[in-house]
Parts: C-alpha cells; sequence; structure tokens
C-alpha cells in the first residue's frame, strides 16, 4: 500500500490525521518505537496510539517486528515499525547496490573512507575514552542510530537501537563492518561487534560494540 493513503483522512478529523500522521513521521525518522514512545513524541494517550496503530497494522503500513525488554518489573512492550517496502525508498535502494557491486579488493579501502566520512569533524580524545564515547554517541544519534553506551568491568559497550540500514541489511552485512569502521574512527580504540540487532521477533533488537577491550 502506498504511504500517502494514510494522509488523506480530512473527511474523519484533523486530531486523527494528525496523530497518525506524527506516528509515521516517528517511525521515517526512528524506524522502530514502542506504544510508550510514541505516546511521548505525540503527546496522546497510549489508547490512542494503540487505536491508530490497530489501524496502520490492518492497512499494511505499520507492522509489529518483536518485543522490547523493560527495566524492572513490567512485560516487554511490542516494537513497532513501518512494512520493510516502505522502508526501501531511492537512496536505501542505491545503497544496496552500491555494497553488492563493490569488488572484494576495494571494499575495505571503501568502507574505512565511508566511515570516516560519517564521523566527520568529530576526533577522538587521547587517553580519555569516556569523552570519546560521550562524543560518539552525539555525532552517532545525529545519524538516527539511537545509540548510548555503557560502562562494564571488562570493556564499555556502544548500543545501537536502531539500525540506519535495517532494510537492505540482509543484502549487504558489510554495513555491520562498517558500523565497527565507524565507531573505531570515533572512539580510537579498537571495537568488536558482538551482537546484531536482527528485527525478526523474539531475537536481537540491538547491536552491542565492546570498545576498547
Amino acid at each position: 500500500m502506498d504511504i500517502i493513503r494514510v494522509n488523506s483522512f480530512e473527511k474523519v478529523g484533523v486530531s486523527l490525521k494528525t496523530t497518525r500522521q506524527i506516528i509515521l513521521d516517528y517511525l521515517q525518522g526512528h524506524a522502530t518505537a514502542t506504544v510508550q514512545e510514541l505516546s511521548r513524541s505525540s503527546q496522546v494517550t497510549r489508547a490512542d496510539v494503540r487505536h491508530h496503530i490497530g489501524l496502520l497494522v490492518k492497512e499494511d503500513v505499520v507492522e509489529a517486528i518483536g518485543r522490547r525488554g523493560l527495566e524492572g518489573r513490567g512485560r516487554p512492550m511490542l516494537v513497532y515499525s513501518l512494512v520493510r517496502e516502505l522502508q526501501l525508498n531511492n537512496l536505501t535502494l542505491l545503497l544496496k547496490a552500491l555494497c553488492q557491486s563493490l569488488p572484494d579488493e576495494v571494499r575495505e579501502d571503501i568502507l574505512w573512507s565511508v566511515a570516516e566520512h560519517l564521523a566527520g569533524s568529530c576526533k577522538p580524545f587521547a587517553g580519555n575514552l569516556t569523552r570519546s564515547l560521550v562524543q560518539a554517541v552525539k555525532r552517532l544519534n545525529e545519524m538516527y542510530y539511537q545509540a548510548r553506551w555503557e560502562a562494564r568491568s571488562d570493556a564499555p559497550r556502544m548500543i545501537f537501537s536502531h539500525c540506519p540500514y535495517s532494510a537492505i541489511l540482509a543484502d549487504c552485512n558489510c554495513l555491520c563492518h562498517m558500523d565497527t569502521m565507524l565507531l573505531k574512527v570515533l572512539t580510537g580504540h579498537s571495537v568488536e561487534l558482538v551482537e546484531c540487532i536482527d528485527l525478526e521477533e523474539h531475537n536481537p533488537t540491538h547491536c552491542v560494540f565492546l570498545v576498547g577491550k
């Protein structure tokens, strides 16, 4: 179904159109969201969000792709996303074509070049991994990775809650390698990918990297 159909509900009422459009805009910008996150961003009740999400699911515009656990008590929350076909815009299709056409002998150099370009002017702080991680999170979230870092006894962990390339990742796994390179550029330390996001139900909902182990 074409996404434009969702925008033509003026006869139903302005509030309905606005809420639905906010939900769609949020999913386009963040890729995934729970009812709680959508309620907070749209400033409407969770019951209203569930109502609109239910309609969008029936129309094959939005789908539930898994569950996200809660800290402490409470059941895991459903995670929603635009259906995969709607995520495949021209830019992602172009990226997919480029990834699949890269010769093996130049792939590594090109991925490093892309990683350095994505890092932009962000340079790691020499001798201060914590500051480098904080700065890296800021830069990554400008690119919709929904990143955060956690201190651990073995090594800090960088966690991505969203993969900007999720719609084509199955065919372009070299992009995971590029993200590892990007973190190396941003932190100035070794990086190891230990868990990769998978949008299928019950599979990992985050990418996890060990930094400076």
